[in-house]
Order: structure tokens, then sequence, then C-alpha cells
């Protein structure tokens, strides 16, 4: 028999949610040791609520786990907070600042986001839009070779020997575009070059992408869980939330 409606106390619910995270701190622990030692991850980073006030959900993604923080800031300590003090392993990201503190060699910048830039360069128009329609054109070739190598029609090899002649390619562009009327195109192209390494690591490194499609998606159902929920109100809350994303993704990412 169906029962439509049982009243619940507020209190009964904070003390199942301290049940439930008491149970799943062991499990946490195991899943930031995973993530954190991981040779690659990516990360993520979305607004979040704690009694009102703005803070960030930050997570890290491997193909196994998915680990989940709450912090009241954006920057690097944040991301410390969420990979530990000495961060390890290949990091697949957007191109926000907090990033930056990272040593390039450690860092895999999201052609995605790329993407979406040049086509911004292509709306500008002006001198922008020349720019951005070359761009659009090499970030083309470049996943249409990576989707050849992923359904296994080319070797490693075979990818980075046309990846060389895209990295070229981008780097005649950006140098040229860099001394561009356009202050706004001048800069971009300067980060673009600035950045250059991370941009070619899933050429070399196993298990790089060069997306963070990875990490946008382990976050679409916090998102929405935000939405209905309005965050967290207590310390308590938020070590629940922290817990029950990590585990229940991970769970997901292991067909479990």
């Amino acid at each position: 028999m169906l029962i439509s409606s049982v009243p619940v106390s507020l209190g009964t619910i904070v003390a199942l949610e301290a049940q439930t995270d008491s149970s799943l701190a062991r499990a946490y622990q195991e899943i930031q040791a995973e993530v954190r030692s991981a040779p690659v991850k990516n990360t993520d980073e979305t607004g979040w609520r704690e009694r009102g006030l703005r803070n960030w959900l930050w997570m890290a993604a491997t193909d196994t786990a998915a680990l989940f923080r709450i912090h009241p800031k954006r920057g690097f300590a944040a991301l410390q907070g969420l990979l530990g003090k000495k961060i390890e392993g290949v990091i697949g990201s957007d191109r926000w600042t907090a990033y930056n503190q990272l040593d390039l060699k450690n860092r895999q910048f999201c052609w995605a986001h790329l993407k979406r830039d040049f086509q911004k360069l292509v709306d500008r128009a002006g001198p922008a839009e020349s720019v951005g329609r070359a761009g659009l054109e090499i970030v083309g070739c470049l996943f249409a070779d990576w989707h050849e190598f992923r359904e296994g029609l080319i070797d490693r090899e075979k990818l980075r020997a046309r990846m060389e002649r895209t990295r070229l390619e981008l780097q005649f562009e950006s140098e040229l575009d860099r001394r561009s009327p356009d202050k706004k195109v001048a800069r971009f192209c300067n980060n673009l070059l600035t950045l250059y390494p991370a941009l070619w690591w899933f050429v070399e490194v196993e298990g790089v992408e060069p997306t963070n499609n990875h990490a946008e998606r382990g976050l679409r159902p916090c998102m929405l869980w935000r939405k209905s929920s309005f965050g967290h109100q207590s310390l308590n809350g938020k070590k629940f939330a922290e817990r029950m994303m990590s585990v229940t993704q991970t769970l997901k990412l292991r067909n479990q």
C-alpha cells in the first residue's frame, strides 16, 4: 500500500542526516584519498549557499570516483582544500584564475571552453571575427582527430603527428593576432600563448581528455539539489551534502 503523506519532524530529518553522515565518513575518506592521488582528474566548481551566504561547491572526478567539497571561497585555497596542499597529477579544468597557480605540466585546459571563446570572438565581429573563425576551424580539426583516436581509427603516434600540425597552426595564429588592434583579441591571444603547454597534455598522457565535460556532468545533479534545498544551514548539513554527493556520484561512475 502506498502511503502518500507521513509527517516527519525537522529534528528527525536532522538526526537521520547525522546518522547517514557518520556512516559515510570512512567511504568519503577513501574517495578523497583515491581522487587526490590519481594521476589524472577533472575539476570544476559552481555556486552554493550556506545559510543564504555565497559558497562554492568544488568537485574533482576520475573515471571511478568523485569528490565534493564545499568552500566559502573560489580561489586556490579552495582548490587545495579539495585536492590537498600538494596537488598531484594532471588536472583538467577551465581557465578560471584559481588554476593559474598550478604548474603547466599539471594542467590540461578544456578545449570546449576554448571553442566557446572563439565563438565569442566571431560574435564580437570587427577584427575579432576572423580570429574567431580561424580558431573554430582549428578546434574542429582537433576534435575530429580526437574522435578518430577514441574510436580506434588512428593510434597515438598518428594522433601526435596530426596534433603537431594543429599545434603549430594555432601558435602561428596566436602570435600573429597578439598584435591585433582589438585589445580584447590581443589579450586573449597573449593569455593563450602563456597557457600553451597546458593545451596539449591529452596528446601525450593516457587518460587525459581534451575537455572538462566529465567534471561538468558530475556537477549537474548537485546543481539540481542546490535549487531544491537552497544549500545547507549548518556544519553538519555541509558534511552530509559533501559525503552524500561524493558517495552517490562515485557509485554511479562504478555502475553500482
